[in-house]
């Protein structure tokens, strides 16, 4: 038996069709993979979409929070500034009530008619100037 000369020529053919295959195979895969990659990137685009979203929307958060802390303590140290005042306010205010109601008590002790007296009139008198017979020299004559 001798050996044959067509064996590698078998042999590189078949390693050619098989390395084809295993491109043509390759490709085969890399084109369902990217074509699944892209799949998975438009599935989860609205994720990413809402996700930035979000975000941006707690960061807007968090400043309205801020502005509204910092606006808190603003007014909360107005509250603490006015508080004397109204205090004296309220005060005033309970004296006042306190003098109304003084004022009410003796209203409702007045009586609610008073008889007036008839008026009199008086009488006519008619007075007539007197009369006066003085001579004087005040015009030098």
């Amino acid at each position: 038996m001798g050996t044959d000369p067509r064996r590698p020529v078998h042999l590189a053919v078949l390693l050619g069709v098989s390395t084809g295959a295993y491109a043509v195979a390759l490709a085969a895969v890399t084109g369902l993979q990217s074509a699944s990659d892209t799949a998975a990137r438009r599935a989860i685009d609205p994720i990413v979409a809402t996700q930035t979203s979000v975000g941006v929307d707690h960061g807007l958060l968090e400043r309205d929070l801020r502005d509204a802390t910092a606006r808190y303590s603003e007014l909360a140290d107005q509250y603490d500034r006015f508080t004397p005042r109204l205090l004296d306010l309220e005060a005033a205010l309970d004296s006042l009530a306190g003098s109304t109601q003084r004022i009410t008590d003796g209203t409702a002790a007045l009586p609610t008619r008073i008889s007036l007296p008839p008026v009199r009139r008086a009488p006519q008198v008619v007075a007539a100037a007197p009369r006066t017979h003085a001579v004087t020299s005040a015009s030098g004559g």
